[in-house]
C-alpha cells in the first residue's frame, strides 16, 4: 500500500492531491483506517521523488536538497510505520472519521518531521556536501590567471604578473608546435580541432594582456619598468603572431593533407621534424631571454635564424634536385615547401623576442642591407 501511494503521489506531482484521494477512499470505507495511514506515509514519500528526479541530471549541489528531503521522509516513514497499530488503538482516535484521520495524520506527520530535523539541519547540510561535492569546474584556459588589477599600483609586481601570463602563451605555442609536427606525419582530426582552439586561447590571453599593459602604462613608471613593459608587449605580440601562422598556415596545410589523403615522404617528414625541433629549441631559448634577460642567449636566439635558413635551403634543394611527377607527388612537394616557409616565419617571430634586449645593448643592426655609394655604382671610389 505504501509503494502504491508513493507512485500515486509521484504521478500526481502533488502529495495534497494524493492525500485527498486517500481521504475519499477512507471516508467511503473502500480502505481501512490502517491502510489509509500507510498510504499517507507513501504519499509523503512519493511526493519527494519528483524534485529528486528533476535534479538528477544537473549539478550535484542541486541534488542536495531533494536528497535530504527524501532521506528525512524515509526516516520518518520507517520510524512511524511500526507505531501505526498502537496509534489507531489510542482512545482519542478510536471512532474518529477515517477521512479526517487521514488528513490530520498527514498534517501531524509533516509537523513532527519539521520539529525533529530542524535542529540537526546544519549537520545534514555538511554531510550532504561531503556526500555530494561540487564537480570540479574545468579551468578556462583562455582566461588570464595572473593579471590582478590590484597589482597595478605596484608596477614591478604588475610586470611580474604580466610576464607569468606571457609564459602561459609560450606554453600554448609550444603545444601547438608539437601537435602540428604530429599532424604532418599522421591523420588526427581530433588533434587538429584541439590545436585550432588553442589559437583562440592565445588570442584571448593576448587581448587580456594587452588591456592590462595599456592600463599599467598610464601609471608612473621608471625607465627600467617602461623597458620591461615594452619587452612583455613584444613577447606577447610575437607569440600571438606565431600562433596565427601555425593556425592559418601549418594547420591548414595539415588539414589539406588529410582531406586529400596525401602522405609526405620519409625525407620530408624528417626535414619537417628537424625544423620543428629547431623551433621548439628556439622557443625555449626565447623564454630564457625574456625571463633572465641574458645577452648571450639573445645572441644565440638571433643566430638560430641562420641555422633555420640552412634547413630551409636544404629542403628546397632536395625538392628541386628530384622534381616530382605531376600528380599527388607534386602536390605533396608543394605542400611541404609551403609548410617550410610558414615555419621560417615562426622562427622570425621567436628571434624578434630578443630584439629589445639587443637594441638596449646596441647589438642590433638597423638593416642587413649593404649601403651603396651615393653615385649608385658599386666599386666607385
Amino acid at each position: 500500500m505504501l509503494a502504491i501511494a508513493a507512485l500515486t503521489a509521484w504521478a500526481m506531482h502533488s502529495s495534497v492531491a494524493a492525500i485527498l484521494v486517500i481521504a475519499s477512499l477512507a471516508g467511503t470505507g473502500l480502505i481501512t483506517p490502517f491502510a489509509s495511514l500507510v498510504m499517507v506515509l507513501g504519499a509523503n514519500l512519493g511526493s519527494a521523488l519528483n524534485p529528486l528526479l528533476a535534479a538528477a541530471s544537473g549539478e550535484r549541489s542541486a541534488l542536495r536538497l531533494p536528497v535530504g528531503n527524501i532521506a528525512n521522509r524515509l526516516i520518518g516513514c520507517i520510524a512511524v510505520l511500526p507505531l501505526l497499530p498502537a496509534l489507531l488503538d489510542h482512545p482519542l482516535l478510536a471512532g474518529q472519521d477515517p477521512a479526517w484521520l487521514a488528513v490530520t495524520f498527514h498534517l501531524v506527520f509533516n509537523l513532527a518531521l519539521a520539529a525533529v530535523f530542524i535542529l540537526p539541519l546544519s549537520l545534514q547540510a555538511r554531510l550532504l556536501e561531503r556526500v555530494l561535492p561540487d564537480r570540479p569546474v574545468p579551468e578556462d584556459a583562455g582566461s588570464p590567471r595572473y593579471l590582478d588589477t590590484g597589482s597595478l599600483d605596484t608596477p614591478r609586481v604588475a610586470l611580474a604578473n604580466a610576464a607569468r601570463e606571457a609564459f602561459r602563451m609560450a606554453d600554448t605555442v609550444e603545444e601547438m608546435l608539437k601537435g602540428s609536427r604530429e599532424l604532418l606525419r599522421r591523420d588526427d582530426h581530433r588533434l587538429l580541432d584541439e590545436l585550432r582552439r588553442k589559437d583562440d586561447i592565445l588570442d584571448r590571453l593576448n587581448g587580456a594582456l594587452k588591456r592590462f599593459l595599456a592600463e599599467l602604462s598610464q601609471r608612473e613608471l621608471s625607465d627600467e619598468e617602461c623597458s620591461r613593459l615594452a619587452h612583455v608587449q613584444t613577447v606577447a605580440l610575437n607569440l600571438e603572431h606565431a600562433g596565427d601562422i601555425i593556425d592559418k598556415g601549418v594547420l591548414d596545410l595539415a588539414g589539406k593533407r588529410m582531406r586529400r589523403r596525401l602522405c609526405l615522404t620519409e625525407q620530408q617528414v624528417e626535414e619537417a621534424g628537424a625544423m620543428h625541433d629547431h623551433l621548439l629549441a628556439q622557443l625555449r631559448l626565447a623564454v630564457t631571454v625574456f625571463m633572465a634577460e641574458d645577452l648571450q642567449s639573445a645572441l644565440r636566439l638571433v643566430e638560430g635564424k641562420e641555422r633555420f635558413r640552412e634547413l630551409e635551403r636544404a629542403a628546397a634543394e632536395n625538392e628541386f634536385a628530384h622534381p616530382p611527377e605531376p600528380g599527388p607527388q607534386a602536390e605533396t612537394s608543394s605542400l611541404h615547401l609551403d609548410a617550410v616557409r610558414d615555419l621560417k616565419r615562426i622562427d622570425a617571430h621567436f628571434a624578434a623576442i630578443a630584439h629589445p634586449l639587443l637594441e638596449r645593448n646596441n647589438l642590433l643592426r638597423p638593416s642587413r642591407l649593404i649601403r651603396l655609394p651615393r653615385s649608385g655604382k658599386v666599386g666607385q671610389a
